[in-house]
This record gives structure tokens, C-alpha cells and sequence, in this order.
């Protein structure tokens, strides 16, 4: 058992120290599933060589990387709606600076210093660094740009700059329509609340069957981990179950865009 556990060990790594220190690129964030292979892939052996059972594996394997998904993207979730609300809050201090007379960026400058605790750190950095630009004589909007979220800010800095719009107005539009998107969303997910859980209800139906089985003396556990035509029962079952639940996400996350 010692090799197994220390092949297990070796697959799973230790990772970059930039990623153990936190540091990281928010433009450039890529695949979060597949850094985490390693880690599915020595559980799998690790499984593998406990069980001896080749659809047991398959089907923890498709169960962690369904979690590890819809984590991914639950997080992605919330910190899009954080840094859309702080940039609202931003947008709103800056066009009101903008009105009494203020420069663009200095005005930038205290209202990333008035950013929520709830915001993201790349949000008040982006920001500080467009102040820094303007201050410059540089093109503040190239550093919104780095925020895949600010992208429609940035378009319309970049369109005042260009043809020597107005700043305040164009800006004040943005704020509006970033608050409209945020109160639709609001409503939206309140009104998804029962379809969210009636498919977590129906997720969680398969394991009350197992567990009355169990109640009744029927022992289905020991068939559905014992292979054959339970190994692949296992693994149909946790397939449809973790397909249902990737559908109903998708399907909620495209009525509440």
C-alpha cells in the first residue's frame, strides 16, 4: 500500500509557488480544471488500486470534476457581480467629481481609494493605475482594458478620447446600464430560486432510493460497487445525475444574463 500512496503523492504535486503565494493574473486565469487534473488523476489511482473497480473510479472522478466546475464557476459568478457593482459605485463618485469641475484622473484616484472591501484587489489596482495614465498623459482606458468586466467602460473612455466627447455623460450611461444589469439580475435570480432547488432536489432523489433500499435489506450499495452490471448502473446513474445538474445551471445562467 506505502508505493501506491506515494505514486498517489507524486501525481498530485505541490503546484507554483506563485499559485501557493496567491499571485494571480486575472486576464489570464485559464483552465481552473485542468490544474486541478493532477490532483483527480492521483485520487484516481489512489481509488483505483482501494476498489479495484474501474467504474468506481470513473464515476468519483466525474462527481469531483462536476463539483469542481460548478465551484469554478460559482466563484467566477460571484466575483463578476463584485467587481460590477464596485464599478458602478466607481463610475458614480467619478461623474459626479466630473460635474463639479474635477479632473478625470484625480477623480478616478479617490474613487478607487472609495472602493468596498467586497471588491476585488485587480479592481482598485486597475483603477489606480488609470489615474496614473491620465495623470501621465496616457490613455486611461488602456488599463480598464485589463479587466475583461470593464470592457464597455472601456470602449466608451476610449470613444470620448477619440473624438473629444464629453467624458461625464458617456460615463454617467455606462453607470446606468451597469445598474440595470445588476437589478435584472437581482430579479432574475430571485425568480430561479425554486427551479435552483427543485434541481438539487431532484439531484439528491437517486441517493434517498439508495438509502430506503438500504432501510428495506436490499444492500444496493454492494451492487452498484461491486461492477458488472452495477459497476455500470454506478456510472450511467452519476453521468445522468452530473449531466442534469450541468443543464440546469447552463439553463439558469442563460435566463438570468
Amino acid at each position: 500500500m506505502t508505493p501506491v500512496l506515494l505514486a498517489a503523492a507524486l501525481l498530485v504535486g505541490t503546484g507554483s509557488p506563485a499559485a501557493r503565494l496567491g499571485r494571480r493574473d486575472p486576464g489570464q486565469r485559464g483552465n481552473r480544471l485542468a490544474r486541478v487534473a493532477p490532483a483527480l488523476a492521483g485520487f484516481a489511482l489512489l481509488l483505483f488500486f482501494l476498489a479495484g473497480r474501474a467504474t468506481v473510479v470513473l464515476s468519483a472522478l466525474t462527481v469531483l470534476a462536476t463539483a469542481a466546475f460548478l465551484i469554478d464557476r460559482a466563484r467566477a459568478s460571484r466575483r463578476a457581480r463584485n467587481i460590477e457593482s464596485a464599478t458602478t459605485t466607481v463610475l458614480g463618485l467619478v461623474v459626479a467629481d466630473l460635474r463639479s469641475g474635477a479632473l478625470l484622473g484625480p477623480s478616478f484616484a479617490r474613487a478607487a481609494g472609495s472602493l468596498p472591501d467586497s471588491a476585488p484587489k485587480e479592481l482598485a489596482h486597475c483603477f489606480t493605475t488609470a489615474a496614473h495614465h491620465i495623470s501621465r498623459g496616457g490613455e486611461g482606458h488602456v488599463a480598464l482594458a485589463a479587466v475583461p468586466e470593464l470592457g464597455a467602460v472601456s470602449r466608451i473612455w476610449a470613444l470620448a478620447d477619440t473624438h473629444g466627447l464629453p467624458a461625464a455623460p458617456l460615463l454617467e450611461q455606462a453607470r446606468v446600464r451597469l445598474a440595470a444589469r445588476a437589478r435584472h439580475r437581482s430579479a432574475t435570480t430571485a425568480s430561479l430560486q425554486g427551479p435552483q432547488a427543485t434541481a438539487v432536489i431532484l439531484s439528491a432523489l437517486p441517493l434517498a432510493g439508495i438509502a430506503l433500499g438500504s432501510g428495506m435489506g436490499a444492500n444496493p450499495l454492494s451492487f452498484l460497487l461491486s461492477g458488472g452490471v452495477g459497476g455500470f448502473l454506478l456510472l450511467g446513474g452519476v453521468a445522468l445525475i452530473c449531466g442534469g445538474l450541468l443543464i440546469s445551471r447552463a439553463l439558469i445562467t442563460r435566463a438570468s444574463a
